[in-house]
């Protein structure tokens, strides 16, 4: 072989290797057949893309689909959601925790988590009798409810009701009654919470929001008609999930999970 074939051999493998670079950074140490589809069990899906990771708003949307692995199909309007004062950073969830680089949701960080969550509650200030039409589990959000962010209580990124806890061990929760509508409805997403990491994020869902463009502390928020329509579609036995990701890692995974 002589030098000049060697070279250009060399220059060839270099050229591959920096086409192949942006899907290797992408995925960190997971190749694209080793990411399994965490929407793959679900027949119901609210999708909430952001322009990127620092940007406060973005739009929601939902589907849904008649049999798993079946075609996506919309359900209802798009509409502006508010997200985290300090933009997304990767939760923990479905997809496990984080696919590649950007930031990593941490308490009290400002950040919406990214990546794919059930949503696996529906609350409210309604009493629970009023809303059985709802087909989600229900928690009446009462003066006595309570979700605590105190790293170091065992009760950490728990909804709970604090009259059947022995031992309130916590220092720092939030009362799930507020003295505005922001609780009035909303959808727990089940971010942090198997395993609970404690300083991993805690008390995050969809909720009504305080107005249009106005950041929230990491929940995912919108108008209240809006999450009125959200939640009387949703239904558990769809097992529905969030997926919410910046608009670029959204297509990046858009064909290997079978996103709408």
């Amino acid at each position: 072989m002589t030098s000049l074939t060697r070279n250009l051999i060399t220059l060839c493998l270099i050229a591959l290797a920096g086409l192949c670079l942006p899907s290797c950074a992408f995925f960190g140490s997971k190749g694209i057949d080793q990411i399994k589809n965490p929407t793959a069990r679900s027949r119901q899906i609210v999708v909430v893309a952001t322009a990127g990771w620092d940007s406060l708003t973005g739009f929601l949307k939902y589907y849904q689909r008649d049999r798993l692995g079946g075609p996506w199909q919309p359900v209802g309007d798009t509409c502006g959601v508010n997200v985290g004062r300090t933009g997304l950073a990767w939760g923990s969830g479905l997809h496990g925790r984080n696919l590649a680089d950007g930031p990593r949701k941490q308490e009290g960080d400002g950040k919406s988590p990214a990546g794919v969550f059930r949503l696996s509650a529906v609350f409210g200030y309604a009493p629970k009798e009023s809303v059985q039409y709802l087909n989600m589990p229900y928690i009446h959000a009462d003066s006595t409810c309570q979700c605590v962010y105190d790293v170091h209580s065992e009760y950490y990124n728990l909804v709970i009701d604090s009259l059947s806890v022995v031992k309130a061990d916590w220092k720092r929760r939030e009362r799930m009654k507020q003295s505005d509508n922001s609780y009035k409805w909303g959808v727990v997403i089940d971010h942090n919470s198997s395993p609970r990491e404690a300083g991993g994020g805690s008390c995050i869902f969809l909720h009504v929001w305080d107005g249009p463009a106005i950041a929230t502390s990491g929940c995912t928020a919108l108008e209240e008609s809006q999450i009125v329509r959200l939640i009387q579609w949703l239904d558990a036995g769809s097992n529905p999930v969030l997926v919410q990701l910046p608009s670029v890692q959204y297509q990046n995974l858009k064909g290997i999970w079978k996103l709408p």
